[in-house]
């Protein structure tokens, strides 16, 4: 690679090292200037996410290889970067009162989130079993510090510990399925892999084991049936704004990994792979309901709601492998429609946290709508949203996702998905139920929080203009998908 390569190459990957810099230089302005005040922090975090955000529309020629072909910028790329970007905004808006009211405000959480969502790009440009390794590995470390950071709280230490034990276990079976693929096919890349496989009539066992490793290591991530165990856990123990982001951000990314791997590399096996991940969202969408319908934490709730989405999800995937386009894009509209409401419910769990955890349980949310009808109408706005009611985004990645199952004439999965989206709108309408219809047995105080009410506020609108317009979304995803279809 000469000189002039490597600088190209180097700009490609500019948004990423924007945030490591801003990163650092956060780390360093905590050390030397914010003695007192620790807000400067979450502007610098702030402006480093623009800039970031800025250069990603700037890339020189796009849809190309990066690195010893890497890493690809291309509009799918593109997608997940304004996606994670946008996440960590919010995350920043979130945490800024949280972290002073239970006293964990460091420098060292915001440049975490950095460095994640760096991760989380590096990992949805991967076009290599290398490079989305390390950007997997580069996400998980900083979630595993970040899931701790109530140091004082035995659930936070107790949620980092199971989910970096169980990580690296992941890790390790994702590792192992990588080197049967490799051993099998001879390449890392998966444009590679994918044509060896075309020109291949018949598959080798060591192949089929590497992928089924491989998804092992994958369904972990996502937290998929049956390798949820860790999510509620790690939801619960985790500070709220770190459970917020984890919702959204790594399983976002590993769908964006999943796609690129079974969409390039593995799809001459798709029947193989389309049975299992079949199985798998029936097992995700039904144990996920049945599990938060028995919570009284609302986090817990939250966190098992997240792994019946994430079968709505993999309903999509089952479809690709008979209508690649329309089962890709419900993927990629259906997470740009979720992550907005969901991030916004643990927001409004935020505005009721204080040094007694309030604003976890059902209980807590007794009586918010007389308290503050704000919140209230915010929380019931992503209620609806994850139910899937209409004008919600909710309802249009719900509809978007069954069709294509109805499409690739897998009707019979659309009816499960459908079955169990009606059981889940017990436990999300209970939430407004307690909201209005019960009376708060102490006197609820929202913290006072601007850049809060400023991140649900813009997640609310969000969710509501993707109900109402999603013409514009479903387009965006169609085209984001012309570097793997």
């Amino acid at each position: 690679m000469n000189t002039a390569q490597l600088l190209t190459d180097t700009l490609s990957l500019l948004p990423e090292l924007i945030l490591f810099a801003f990163g650092l230089l956060i780390l360093v302005w905590d050390i030397c200037f914010s003695k007192e005040s620790k807000s400067q922090l979450v502007i610098i975090g702030l402006i480093g996410i623009v800039a970031a955000t800025i250069f990603s529309f700037d890339q020189p020629g796009a849809g190309r290889y990066i690195f010893t072909q890497q890493l690809s910028i291309d509009y799918f790329t593109l997608f997940f970067r304004l996606l994670f970007l946008a996440s960590s905004a919010l995350v920043f808006l979130m945490s800024v009162n949280y972290l002073r009211v239970q006293g964990i405000e460091r420098g060292e959480y915001y440049a975490l989130v950095l460095f994640a969502t760096a991760g989380l790009m590096i990992m949805s440009a991967g076009v290599s079993f290398l490079s989305i390794y390390l950007g997997l590995e580069l996400t998980a470390i900083c979630c595993y510090i970040l899931c701790g950071f109530l140091a004082r709280d035995n659930r936070s230490g107790e949620a980092a510990l199971k989910y970096f034990v169980l990580g690296v276990f992941a890790s390790a079976i994702m590792m192992y399925g990588i080197s049967f693929i490799y051993g099998a096919t001879g390449s890392t890349y998966l444009h590679e892999i994918g044509k060896t496989l075309a020109n291949t009539a018949d598959y080798p066992l060591l192949l089929t084991v590497g992928m089924v490793l491989l998804m092992v290591g994958l369904c972990f991530k996502i937290a998929a049936v049956p390798f949820h165990m860790w999510a509620p856990d790690v939801y619960e123990g985790a500070p709220t704004p770190v459970s917020a982001f984890m919702s959204v951000g790594p399983k976002v990314a590993a769908f964006a990994v999943l796609l690129r791997i079974f969409m390039v590399a593995l799809f001459p096996l798709k029947e193989q792979w389309s049975f299992l991940f079949a199985i798998i969202a029936v097992l995700t969408v039904t144990l996920g309901n049945i599990m938060a319908l028995r919570q009284e934490s609302v986090k817990r709730m939250l966190a098992y709601s997240g792994i019946t989405h994430v079968g709505y999800a993999l309903i999509g995937v089952v479809a690709c492998a008979t209508s690649p386009s329309i089962g890709a894009t419900s993927v990629l509209l259906y997470f740009m429609l979720y992550f907005m409401a969901n991030m916004g419910a643990f927001g409004v769990l935020i505005l009721l946290c204080s040094k007694g955890n309030v604003g976890e349980t059902y209980e807590d949310l007794k009586g918010l709508g007389k308290a503050s009808p704000l919140a209230a109408m915010l929380m019931t706005i992503f209620m609806l949203s994850l139910v899937g009611i209409p004008p919600t985004g909710g309802f249009v990645g719900k509809l978007w996702v069954f069709a294509a199952a109805v499409k690739a004439d897998i009707i019979w999965l659309a009816i499960v998905g459908v079955v169990n989206a009606i059981i889940s709108s017990y436990y999300y309408l209970r939430v407004l139920v307690v909201m209005y219809m019960h009376e708060a047995a102490a006197e609820i105080e929202p913290i006072n929080s601007p850049a809060l009410m400023v991140a649900l506020s813009i997640m609310a609108l969000a969710t509501l203009y993707m109900g109402i317009c999603p013409n514009v979304f479903f387009d965006l995803a169609q085209k984001s998908l012309a570097a793997i279809l």
